[in-house]
């Protein structure tokens, strides 16, 4: 891809990698990780001058959780393929999946802008109720170094689920038991007073979060349908969100 050759492997039970070099033949880079544990196998193809990984979201031993991530298979995904100018990749959402979503919902915010100020104590407001399918896209930028994201309120309380930006750790990552337990992660290294976009597609169980032009995490969120979405910021953040917009499907 533009000068740069590139090699891409799923390590046993691990997450998904790739080295860069400027000749087919090396030296290559140091190993990097692309996406999280959570998108596996995924083999390259390309359709009209663009490339995808087309792979596993893999699934749980027990379905109700994902502690125990051992299967190879689950639901295929396919991913766009995004190179920077030093050559390094970043996965996005194919724009023939964005474009399937037309119809604008109302949230259950007043407008399409939030400011979480956790200063004092956490902050959460609530956005939707999951749904079967849907994409939800907006921008965000913060003030302080912390940590902020999307929260899944499951009935029971242990299955409960967050998508973290922890600007503090400069990753991204999907937490079970309510944010006790880590699942999976991506970096995603973020500054702070600067605007990012991001866009977030569910399907089922199955999600991809991408913060647009930085990096992308890949999961599932067991038993989320039907369950409270909320935006959050724990203790000592101050985060703003602004352009939200909930979209689903044209219905057939």
């Amino acid at each position: 891809m533009n000068g740069y050759h590139y090699l891409t492997y799923s390590a046993q039970d691990d997450t998904h990698f790739y080295a860069v070099a400027k000749t087919p033949y090396g030296q290559y880079s140091n190993p990097r990780r692309l996406d999280g544990k959570l998108l596996y196998a995924a083999k390259h193809a390309e359709k009209d001058g663009e490339n995808y990984f087309v792979g596993w979201v893999r699934r749980s031993e027990e379905p109700s959780f994902i502690s125990a991530v051992t299967g190879w298979a689950g639901n295929i995904v396919a991913l766009k393929i995004n190179q920077k100018d030093d050559g390094s990749l970043y996965l996005s959402i194919p724009s023939s999946v964005l474009s399937s979503f037309t119809n604008e919902e109302k949230t259950l915010l007043k407008g399409s802008k939030t400011l979480l100020n956790a200063k004092k104590d956490n902050a959460k407001k609530s956005l939707c109720i999951a749904s079967d399918k849907f994409l939800l896209k907006g921008e965000f930028s913060f003030f302080e170094r912390g940590s902020f994201g999307l929260h899944f309120a499951c009935e029971d309380e242990e299955q409960s689920k967050l998508i973290l930006i922890d600007s503090q750790k400069d990753m991204i990552s999907l937490l079970a038991d309510d944010g006790e337990t880590l699942l999976t992660y991506a970096d995603a290294e973020l500054k702070t007073k600067q605007s990012y976009s991001f866009t977030y597609f569910q399907e089922g169980s199955c999600f991809v979060f991408c913060i647009d032009g930085v990096t992308s995490l890949t999961g599932r969120v067991y038993n989320s349908v039907g369950s409270l979405l909320s935006l959050f910021a724990s203790k000592g953040s101050a985060v703003k969100f602004e352009n939200l917009s909930l979209l689903l499907q044209q219905q057939k």
